[in-house]
């Protein structure tokens, strides 16, 4: 990272490409988005230029992951910017882009029939990303470290039932233990246990994971509102290609292209950007809009 050939720009740190693809589009002219691939990369680079002294104008826009349940010291530190969701994919299903995409999607349909879809979709996919969360909620933390709960959308079916929109938490748990001779399904399961009475509100739950929840439940929640099975059969073409490991960024695709400044502009994220932007002048990361004021 140059600062010296950007010195007029806010230099600010992404975790990967969806984050980049999202950001990209309300980016200030004086902004420069750098893709670091991960959070940890992300944290090394600000702490470096920050031993270095030239953490002015330097920012990293984060996900929450475990730092939700671990309580991270680092969440206090003014150029880490977050969204009070999760994580980027989490942000945008939570906005009303879902609704936006349906209502487009399904023209012809009464409108407050699709809402009440879009709002039922949501609601559910939530609910079972919640039921994952607890999973990777106990894998932030000892003795669990180390197990990996990922590819989700490659393990979808067997892990959700789409029609009884049951989890199969023995299932989860087999799996993420399986060959391991220093944990069990039954210890892990315990464990889940714990956190679920702990977190009421599941904890966190990682975007893409609700992402493919979607997908996967998408054509029983649509029966349950309407009877159209072309029409169904051309939305899950549409939102559900094969293979279904690039699901979650298919449904992201067209969430984020019914994403709108104003939905961005009730975010967390969007808030704690004006206000580094307010802190760090004359640097910017977000381009004005006639709805607002500019920071002072």
């Amino acid at each position: 990272m140059t600062r010296e050939k950007y010195s007029t720009h806010a230099l600010v740190l992404v975790e990967g490409r969806t984050d980049l693809a999202l950001l990209d589009e309300y980016r200030h002219v004086n902004c420069r988005l750098i893709d670091s691939g991960s959070k940890d990369t992300s944290l090394q680079a600000v702490e470096i230029v920050e031993v270095e002294g030239r953490l002015e104008g330097v920012a990293a826009i984060v996900d929450l992951d475990c730092w939700i349940v671990t309580g991270s010291e680092r969440l206090k530190i003014d150029n880490f910017l977050y969204d009070d969701t999760p994580d980027m994919e989490t942000m945008v299903l939570e906005s009303p882009a879902l609704e936006k995409y349906l209502r487009h999607a399904m023209t012809g349909k009464d409108g407050h029939a699709v809402f009440e879809f879009a709002q039922h979709l949501r609601r559910k996919a939530k609910w079972l990303g919640y039921e994952l969360g607890y999973f990777r909620t106990v894998l932030c933390f000892e003795p669990h470290q180390g197990l990996r709960l990922s590819a989700i959308e490659n393990q979808i079916t067997d892990f959700i039932d789409s029609q009884t929109f049951e989890i199969q938490r023995e299932t989860i748990a087999s799996s993420l233990t399986a060959g391991l001779g220093n944990t069990s399904a039954e210890q892990l399961l315990e464990n889940v246990e714990q956190i679920r009475s702990k977190y009421s509100n599941g904890a966190y739950f990682r975007g893409k994971d609700t992402l493919a929840i979607v997908v996967h439940i998408f054509g029983a929640v649509y029966r349950h509102h309407f009877s159209d099975e072309d029409l169904l059969s051309k939305l899950e073409t549409e939102i559900a290609p094969r293979p279904r490991s690039q699901a979650h960024s298919t449904v992201f695709e067209r969430l984020r292209n019914s994403f709108e400044e104003r939905y961005l502009m009730q975010t967390a994220l969007y808030r704690r950007i004006r206000d580094w932007e307010a802190r760090s002048a004359p640097f910017r990361i977000i381009k004005d809009y006639p709805l607002e004021r500019t920071p002072a």
